[in-house]
């Protein structure tokens, strides 16, 4: 989808075109959106993403799934939603760039953990979880009821 094209569009994402290797930015139609079509951003073997795909699907509930690899998050997206007070929740310290990069011990700026969570998505904590009533990163039980 073009992003001219988009009428009252939100970016949720962007990925990489290995044709041109140029940034392509993805977005949706924020009135298809409000037909209750909830987003889930994963990776197929990340057992919390499956964990959470486990849940909707128990509960009956119609997602769009979306390979956080080959489509990670726009720097937009992740700037409003990442919240600077408490950064540490948004990252997977399981990922090999988190223990490479020693976060654990001492963390970057903002905008520096961003731009490494849009080179290496595998930084992100998974899943991410986007609704018309909200962003939730990681595995939220309390987040996923209140989309019932």
């Amino acid at each position: 989808m073009n992003r001219a094209n988009c009428v009252r569009s939100i970016p949720l994402f962007q990925s990489v075109d290995s044709n041109w290797g140029r940034r392509v930015h993805c977005c949706i139609n924020w009135d298809s959106h409000k037909l209750n079509k909830i987003q889930v951003y994963g990776k197929s073997t990340c057992r919390t993403t499956q964990k959470v795909l486990e849940w909707f699907n128990e509960h009956n509930l119609e997602i769009e799934q979306i390979d956080i690899i080959s489509s990670p998050p726009s720097l937009e997206f992740l700037q409003k939603h990442v919240n600077s007070d408490n950064i540490k929740g948004f990252l997977n310290s399981r990922s090999k760039v988190y223990r490479e990069k020693g976060f654990g011990k001492e963390l970057p700026s903002k905008t520096v953990l961003l731009k490494t969570m849009l080179v290496d998505p595998n930084l992100i904590k998974r899943p991410i979880v986007v609704s018309i009533k909200g962003v939730s990163f990681g595995f939220d039980e309390n987040y996923l009821s209140n989309l019932k």
